[in-house]
């Protein structure tokens, strides 16, 4: 069980953040989005997990980053020309409930998190949501990439600076010496090393992510080079959507445990008859 926030609810402030991804070719594009249906290209999924930390650092401080997990789910899309904030509360279980929600009181992401390296995730799920003919090249269970990484000041200048994420300990001193990585920074190096499957046919290409779940043992300092392993976890549909989770553990280079998580991709299905 979680040791409770000792901290009240948190409210973070109103903000808007960009789409870094808007010159892209993919669904992060204006055209592409409106095509499936978006009003917009939507802002990319890691700056808005990313604006959910504040919430997490405010309720637990440095002691999460020596222990603490969060799973952050997208639930609707965030666009650039509207403001959204993070808010929290202690929920049921001693949990931080987090979300993010539009000034028009739209839930943009839903998300828990707690003290204790413990996964948030249930494994006992993996491979039981429909995997049959989805995603034929993923082999669940199955070693993807392995590679050196270092989360580098410019990645959290990228990160932070779009999410609107002022956490200091991410740029400047800390108890534990020099700068540490935000933990979607993790995650996105761990992303950044797997192997990309193609959907296959009646899939539209295009993919986005949707869910975010990072459990951290040891804060991992910036500029520092770990070791990063990949393994499919999981695949399947839901509603309207293919579906694969990537996991991900990171190491240092003497084999200590720092981090680990898992992040789920989804592509749309073309419905029947090829319209959208």
């Amino acid at each position: 069980m979680t040791t409770p926030p000792d901290r009240g609810p948190h409210e973070g402030r109103w903000r808007i953040l960009p789409n870094l991804a808007a010159d892209s070719p993919g669904i992060h594009s204006d055209g592409v989005a409106r095509g499936l249906g978006f009003r917009a290209g939507p802002v990319l999924g890691e700056t808005v997990a990313q604006a959910a930390i504040p919430a997490v650092v405010a309720a637990y401080g440095e002691s999460w980053f020596e222990g603490g997990w969060v799973d952050l789910k997208i639930v609707s899309p965030v666009y650039e020309d509207e403001e959204v904030r993070e808010r929290a509360a202690p929920g049921a279980g001693g949990d931080l409930e987090i979300a993010i929600e539009t000034r028009a009181g739209r839930l943009a992401v839903s998300g828990r998190a707690g003290l204790g390296a413990r996964d948030p995730w249930d494994a006992g799920l993996d491979g039981t949501r429909g995997p049959e003919g989805v995603l034929p090249g993923v082999r669940l269970g199955a070693f993807v990439a392995e590679a050196a990484r270092t989360v580098t000041a410019a990645d959290v200048a990228v990160l932070c600076d779009a999410a609107g994420d002022g956490t200091p300990w991410f740029r400047g001193p800390t108890r534990w010496g020099g700068p540490i990585a935000p933990p979607i920074a993790l995650l996105l190096h761990a992303h950044d090393i797997q192997v990309e499957i193609p959907p296959g046919p009646g899939v539209i290409p295009q993919a986005m992510g949707s869910d975010y779940q990072v459990v951290v043992e040891r804060p991992v300092a910036l500029e520092e080079p770990v070791r990063v392993r990949t393994r499919w976890a999981d695949k399947g549909v839901s509603g309207r959507c293919w579906f694969r989770t990537i996991e991900f553990s990171t190491e240092s280079p003497d084999g200590r445990a720092l981090a680990r998580g898992r992040q789920r991709v989804k592509w749309f299905i073309e419905p029947a008859g090829g319209g959208r």
